[in-house]
């Protein structure tokens, strides 16, 4: 039985990002810090999306699924400094958050890349990529609330 033309373009969506996925993680994997791998720039990534943010180990395990070991990559940010810990009340409740050097660690980062990416992407405009990130959190967002 033959694909449907919308059957197909899901399925290439979902391979593209994929692809750009290994692609991006191994571009990164290159452009860390010494004693900083990629799981530990995720982890560092996702605290520095929103300023205030801070999450339970078993928060960031359940948005980071696939990275690896949350618990080893969360201890190694804390021995460095780039993440500190807010007590709970126990029960895994405690917060994680990023520190001030864990901000300027994955600032810094993001601007080793981006000469990089303006090399990769030199006439790809900021709204064509904001564009883009509409329909992408979309499906993001459609699958962290479908049962697993």
């Amino acid at each position: 039985m033959a694909l449907t033309r919308w059957e197909g373009s899901i399925l290439d969506l979902f391979t593209e990002i994929g692809r750009l996925e290994y692609l991006i993680r191994t571009r990164v994997n290159n452009r860390q810090p010494a004693g900083l791998n990629e799981p530990m720039f995720v982890v560092l990534n996702h605290l520095s999306r929103m300023p205030d943010l801070s999450d339970t180990r078993v928060a960031l395990t359940w948005a980071l699924e696939g990275v690896g070991d949350i618990n080893a990559f969360a201890d190694a940010l804390i021995e460095t400094g780039y993440i500190a810990v807010d007590p709970g009340v126990g029960n895994g409740s405690d917060r994680l958050r990023l520190t001030e050097a864990g901000r300027s660690t994955h600032e810094a980062v993001v601007k080793t890349m981006s000469p990089e990416f303006q090399q990769l992407f030199p006439d790809m405009k900021a709204e064509t990529v904001e564009n883009a990130m509409v329909t992408l959190r979309e499906i993001r967002r459609t699958l962290d609330n479908l049962p697993d």
